[in-house]
């Protein structure tokens, strides 16, 4: 194939990713077979800029996950949120097999393959981030990668995808159809939320029906006098909850490469995580 685009690998993660998800919005591949007869669920957490809190949220949440479903389910984290791999390292995981190897290996994509490729976090949960190498993108349309995480939803009962920070509406767009949840993290500052309307604007001139998704506050301080349902109704979506203001527990967490589930589990941010696990049917015997 011809070369459509260049990245300079030494610019900014949001200029290479501009150009990752431009080529993932281009070209098709044939649809997969089918894969197990169970239908997993897809959770996406959206972060309208970096900082905002989107990938702590969908770490912790993925190991609570993995902790509900115990030795009988299994919970796949998709770190493609911006910066690249900031999932993996905040639980200090380095990238390995990643989303365009996973692509290319659709035909071999089975318990066996998934148990010996797949990165493993300590708790169990499954990991797969974006490319380190991203000009690899190139080739490769979004359209390619859901149909490999509509395939997963054989293998996993929950997949959770980190969003946060991603700038191509297309690719959020479509990534939000396919989604049964959207959580949308905002922090109570001006600019978060001017960023979290504007990305709402353009989901819903994509066609996309943007009352499903919820808002969870992060960054929720009591003495702002600011909640997640007085954001909510500024954004028009439905608000689930505040993430109370965490920095320190959350940095030495970090500093550790664990998730602070794992560390501080009685943290009122974990909890509040919690609620949001309970309200939501992610598991067959679970009711919200």
């Amino acid at each position: 194939a011809g070369v459509r685009d260049f990245i300079d690998l030494g610019s900014a993660d949001q200029e290479a990713s501009a150009i990752v998800q431009k080529a993932l919005a281009s070209g098709h591949l044939p649809a997969t077979s089918p894969g197990p007869a169970s239908r997993g669920k897809l959770v996406v957490l959206l972060g309208a800029r970096a900082g905002v809190g989107t990938s702590c949220a969908a770490v912790n949440l993925t190991l609570l996950a993995q902790r509900a479903f115990g030795a009988d389910g299994k919970a796949l984290l998709l770190d493609f949120g911006i910066p690249v791999a900031d999932a993996s390292l905040y639980l200090g995981q380095k990238k390995e097999f990643d989303l365009l190897q996973a692509i290319n290996s659709l035909s071999r994509i089975d318990e066996t393959f998934i148990a010996s490729a797949f990165a493993r976090h300590g708790s169990g949960f499954t990991l797969l981030p974006m490319p380190s190498q991203v000009e690899r993108m190139r080739e490769i349309a979004y359209s390619d990668a859901l149909s490999l995480l509509d395939l997963m939803r054989g293998f996993f009962p929950l997949q959770v995808a980190d969003l946060g920070g991603c700038r191509d509406p297309d690719f959020v767009a479509a990534m939000v159809r396919s989604a049964d949840e959207v959580l949308l993290v905002s922090d109570p500052s001006v600019g978060a939320i001017v960023s979290a309307r504007t990305l709402l604007q353009a989901l819903a001139e994509r066609g996309v029906i943007v009352s499903k998704l919820h808002l969870l506050l992060s960054k929720h301080d009591q003495a702002l006098a600011l909640t997640a349902a007085d954001v909510a109704k500024r954004l028009g979506i439905q608000p689930m909850g505040e993430l109370p203001q965490c920095h320190v527990a959350m940095l030495q967490a970090t500093n550790q490469g664990r998730a602070l589930a794992e560390v501080a589990p009685s943290e009122a941010y974990v909890q509040a995580l919690e609620a949001v696990w309970r309200h939501f049917d992610w598991m067959p015997e679970h009711k919200p």
